[in-house]
């Protein structure tokens, strides 16, 4: 069986521009039998690593329930993008179900915290696959998502629509690329000034691919735009999005470069959409590098997720730190025992029981069960804390897409998981954490 991989001494080839330039005692025992008894399987079926900083801590991850969903078409239906509303408890997700005779529809759904659904809504319609990638509530009860629908005579165009809670729509856009072809959006952030801010792709004649950035107010007018190309006129996109408390933009992807392929790509922009810095980071391996979500500590520095590919060993999580100059400090590659695909997907900061940590969510390859949804915490020198896996019953491809804080110090993930009956059904589950030191 193989085993984890962290840290590997392959190096990523890190290529930097400025400007315009592009280059966390024994459980106590008051816990419950199962909870104690679901944690020592845990942690003896995943040991903890042994950190050199003299660190012991790990936890126990529980799922405290969980739901899946088929759209009733025979096709694939993923979760991806989540919000949380506290006011009213309720979770709203996006993604696509596949409905007979129309292929993919993009999907909104409303669900209970207990993961009870609610209300759903779908968008876009025959003629092609239509997708929700992200989604995020403001302070006035309103829902913004982003993703793409396919438009007569356009194929799959850009789409940014608000809601009102109860999944009523409101306004949408539609952006069509120059090329008149594939346009997808991926990332939706909002700031707290009132603006709307979404990334993808759109299709430009001859440089293909090209990352696309865009402001719009609450009202969906569009303030400024900016389309990138890389250096190797070939396929560029942006994924997630990130704001400091600084007025400056993050934005992480992939962008092509000559030599090396499609690699790991994060850049800094004002809110002018003006690029500030950008990085582009190189796996060692011949193939494709991802760079997925991007988060920030209170101490400002910046914590990206992605997957990047080995000699040997296909696609491996990639963990990495910079410091708001995109300077990488520290990063990480970790190759499941089923040396498959292994991705990270999104993250989020959290503090067990006085403990910092990253939440991490995405596929892990085990030796037995295939490809499956991950949970994983790490303690913020990306040393392993704990990991739960997730395999659907055709023991085949899962995969966790979404990770967000939840009420009560509980989060959610959404993700996929694919059944004996059926293809992918979306998937949701609540997870807490409890904090413990190995004996």
């Amino acid at each position: 069986m193989r085993g984890e991989t962290l840290g590997r001494g392959n190096k990523p080839i890190v290529t930097r521009s400025t400007g315009t330039r592009f280059p966390k005692a024994i459980v106590a025992a008051v816990f419950a039998v199962m909870v104690v008894s679901a944690g020592l399987i845990y942690y003896f079926r995943y040991p903890l690593p042994n950190p050199p900083d003299g660190g012991d801590k790990g936890v126990i991850i529980v799922l405290s329930n969980s739901t899946t969903i088929d759209g009733g078409g025979g096709g694939d239906d993923w979760a991806l993008g989540m919000a949380y509303d506290s006011e009213h408890d309720t979770l709203y997700a996006c993604g696509h179900i596949t409905k007979a005779g129309e292929g993919k529809n993009g999907v909104i759904w409303k669900l209970a915290s207990d993961l009870v659904p609610i209300s759903n809504v779908t968008f876009g319609g025959p003629g092609g696959d239509d997708r929700g990638s992200d989604l995020a509530l403001d302070d006035n009860g309103r829902l913004f998502v982003v993703g793409y629908v396919v438009e007569p005579g356009q194929g799959q165009n850009i789409w940014l629509a608000r809601y009102g809670l109860n999944l009523t729509l409101e306004k949408c856009v539609t952006v069509n690329g120059p090329d008149n072809s594939t346009d997808e959006g991926y990332g939706l952030l909002l700031d707290t000034a009132g603006m709307v801010y979404i990334t993808g792709t759109v299709t430009v004649p001859v440089t293909g691919y090209d990352i696309f950035i865009a402001k719009y107010d609450t009202d969906l007018n569009l303030q400024r735009s900016v389309i990138l190309n890389g250096p190797a006129n070939k396929t560029d996109k942006g994924r997630f999005l990130l704001l400091d408390g600084m007025g400056n933009l993050f934005v992480s992807g992939s962008m092509s470069q000559p030599g090396t392929g499609y690699d790991i790509w994060l850049g800094k922009f004002n809110t002018d959409l003006e690029l500030l810095d950008q990085t582009i980071i190189a796996g060692p391996g011949p193939d494709e590098d991802k760079g997925y979500d991007i988060v920030m500590d209170e101490a400002g520095f910046i914590y990206a997720t992605g997957t990047m590919t080995e000699p040997g060993e296909s696609y491996n999580i990639w963990l990495a730190k910079f410091e708001t100059g995109l300077n990488l400090l520290n990063n990480v590659t970790i190759n499941g025992s089923g040396n498959g695909e292994d991705t990270g997907y999104t993250m989020v900061l959290r503090t067990v029981e006085g403990v910092p940590c990253i939440l991490q969510t995405g596929v892990y390859t085990e030796a037995s069960g295939g490809a499956n949804i991950m949970v994983a915490v790490y303690n913020m020198s990306f040393f392993l804390m704990g990991r739960y896996t997730i395999n659907g019953s055709a023991n085949a491809y899962d995969s966790g897409f979404g990770i967000i804080d939840g009420p009560d110090e509980s989060f959610f993930v959404s993700g996929f998981v694919t059944e004996t009956v059926g293809a992918a059904d979306a998937w949701f589950g609540r997870f807490r954490l409890v904090l413990i030191v190995p004996p």
